[in-house]
């Protein structure tokens, strides 16, 4: 497991590596300045990318209908049925 601080362009690497890649590491908060000058800008353009595309992948998702449940569903209107009701879900 890599610890801070990061001082060299490998230490970078363990720690990108040890989140599962550049998009693990800016998924979990990777900072600019955890890293050595040289690679902060970088960084933090990436980041603001990231942060740009997680916001329009959050709202295109919230848009989307939600998921049914299902087997929810099933058991209900499986008691719906023994009670000699018509009315269902869906």
């Amino acid at each position: 497991m890599p610890t801070f601080p990061l001082d060299t362009g490998e230490d970078v690497r363990d720690k990108i590596d040890w989140e599962g890649g550049v998009w693990g590491a800016l998924c979990w908060g990777l900072a600019a300045e955890d890293l050595p000058e040289q690679y902060r800008d970088d960084w933090r353009s990436m980041a603001k990318l990231y942060n740009e595309l997680d916001e329009r992948a959050t709202a295109f998702y919230d848009r989307l209908p939600p998921e049914p449940d299902s087997d929810t569903e099933q058991e209900i209107n499986a008691v719906v049925e023994r009670a000699g009701s018509t009315h269902k879900i869906n």
